[in-house]
């Protein structure tokens, strides 16, 4: 039992129609319909679960952010959290990237000083960095949600969504779904009350102090994501892609 309370290189082709399976699907704000929650990957990875007869307690992880663009940085900090999880007693079975909604990432945006990427882009972009994973999914209803919601309430969608698909074997069983941050978020960000979340993953960066684990409030802290992936960073990413500076992106 757990001590809580209760990767894939990118590639570049054209994506298959989007997943309609799971909850409703939800129009983006181009208006292509996307899964709110796609949960393929994790129903394949609950039948796992269940043939090797795993009494682990099930969990999940939730990378949110605005994605512009999404990075191979960010797909191994969702493997990174998936590891240190699994390291505390869990069964995890899925993990998602939330790309926020168009607000938040376009006054993020602004912030820097950098071009704002639409909702549909960065979907899309992301999609297409998860498309051949075998863990990670990307999720529309964050995007589509038409206001930002806070983290618990992010969480507690994905978290009902996965309850509600567990079968018969399983039913009534719970799903702890940790959020997944860096050590900025993790130790600065006024949005962030960890101490109402189901759980945290904080993936630092070295040289960079972050919080302390506290495995009984379920807040762990990952080991940096390795070599270069460390310093991959969107702003950069869209500048090279801007500048055509090729071997950057």
């Amino acid at each position: 039992s757990s001590p809580c309370r209760p990767t894939p290189p990118l590639r570049t082709r054209i994506l298959p129609r989007p997943c309609l399976c799971g909850p409703a699907a939800m129009p983006d704000q181009a208006g292509e319909q996307r899964c709110a929650w796609p949960l393929d990957k994790f129903k394949r990875a609950v039948g796992r679960h269940l043939d090797r007869q795993d009494t682990n307690q099930l969990a999940a992880v939730l990378l949110s952010g605005s994605l512009a663009p999404v990075n191979l940085g960010h797909l191994y900090m969702l493997r990174q959290a998936k590891a240190r999880v699994q390291h505390a007693g869990y069964s995890v079975c899925g993990g998602w990237l939330s790309p926020s909604d168009d607000a938040q990432a376009s006054e993020k945006a602004r912030s820097r000083g950098a071009a704002a990427l639409s909702t549909g882009l960065r979907l899309h972009l992301a999609e297409l960095a998860a498309q051949e994973d075998d863990f990670i999914s990307v999720a529309s209803w964050e995007a589509s949600a038409g206001q930002s919601p806070s983290y618990v309430e992010l969480l507690s969608s994905l978290q009902r969504e996965l309850v509600a698909s567990l079968p018969g074997p399983l039913e009534g069983r719970q799903v702890t779904v940790f959020l997944v941050c860096g050590s900025h978020n993790g130790k600065f960000s006024a949005d962030l009350d960890i101490h109402k979340l189901q759980g945290l993953v904080v993936v630092p960066r070295r040289g960079i102090d972050t919080i302390l684990e506290n495995p009984l409030q379920c807040i762990f802290v990952t080991e940096p994501v390795p070599g270069r992936l460390d310093n991959l960073n969107s702003l950069r990413l869209c500048e090279a892609l801007q500048s055509g500076d090729t071997a950057y992106a």
